[in-house]
């Protein structure tokens, strides 16, 4: 594989085989603390062959790849903009990830959950802000933060479509999701994504 190829030419010896199925995967770069997981890559096999890699110790400095040149201008920004999506949706979820190591338990009286009669279940809280977590595929990749006003943000450049937001602790809530999650559809219900649904939260 040639993607492969690429890989081993930036990094030396690898113990895995690049997966082409669009998502995000983490890896340890060699010479790395175990379990570190610095690297990433993403490759997709639809239309042009392409993806991107890089390792957080450089900065974040992504590298682009494709299996081939584009056959024109309009194929060229197609795989242009998806990595640069594909990179956007890394580094929110690099952010998510820090932000919620940072935060704690979130406190039952914090004005938002206070004014909404909620209980604080699994949020974390930073500062004034609570913090819901959006998962996709099991990691974490993008938060909704929840002012004491009640205005509510996504991570900027996050993943948000296709994620889900357990109000239960996450393994819990892997083994009941099943078919139960509700989807939510519209940007009414994205903004207004929290823990008060009954069932996990999924977001089409």
């Amino acid at each position: 594989m040639e993607f492969l190829g690429e890989l081993l030419n930036a990094f030396g010896r690898l113990d895995f085989v690049p997966v082409a199925d669009g998502q995000i995967h983490r890896f340890d770069v060699p010479g790395d603390r175990h379990g570190s997981k610095n690297g990433a890559y993403q490759l997709f096999l639809d239309g042009i062959v392409s993806g991107w890699y890089g390792t957080w110790k450089d900065g974040g400095n992504w590298q682009s790849w494709s299996s081939r040149a584009p056959a024109g201008p309009l194929e060229a920004e197609q795989v242009r903009q998806r990595v640069e999506r594909a990179r956007r949706h890394q580094e929110a979820a690099e952010t998510a990830l820090r932000l919620w190591r940072d935060a704690w338990p979130a406190d039952p009286n914090h004005p938002y959950l206070v004014a909404k009669g909620c209980l604080p279940h699994r949020l974390h809280q930073l500062d004034n802000k609570l913090l819901v977590p959006l998962y996709y595929a099991k990691q974490l990749v993008n938060l909704q933060r929840i002012f004491a006003d009640g205005t509510k943000w996504f991570l900027s450049g996050g993943k948000v479509k296709g994620c889900y937001s357990p109000p239960r602790p996450a393994a819990d809530h892997l083994r009941r999701l099943g078919n139960r999650s509700h989807p939510l559809r519209g940007n009414r219900h994205r903004r207004g994504l929290c823990h008060e649904l009954p069932q996990p939260a999924a977001i089409g």
